[in-house]
């Protein structure tokens, strides 16, 4: 049982660095559009509205789907009042 869970130990030391570096290289990819000025991408949020936006509001329609996307976008969104 104490080899058993050594291995396990290992196994999961093993896993937790595997995560760790994946986390660092994903820190590492940079976004360009979340360089766009907040102004631009309201903008676009505003434009990404369905046509038909007052008589359903859906998780699967802009803006609440837009806000899913990341924190950057949720505040953005959040903050332009042409959404809502």
């Amino acid at each position: 049982l104490k080899v058993e869970k050594a291995r396990f130990e290992t196994y999961m030391s093993a896993l937790a660095e595997q995560q760790k570096a994946l986390e660092t290289q994903l820190e590492a990819v940079v976004y360009p559009i979340l360089s766009l000025p907040v102004e631009i991408t309201a903008r676009i949020f505003v434009e990404c509205l369905p046509a038909n936006r007052r008589k359903n509001v859906s998780s699967r329609q802009a803006p609440l789907l837009l806000m899913q996307v990341c924190r950057r976008w949720k505040d953005i969104a959040v903050s332009a009042c042409e959404l809502w």
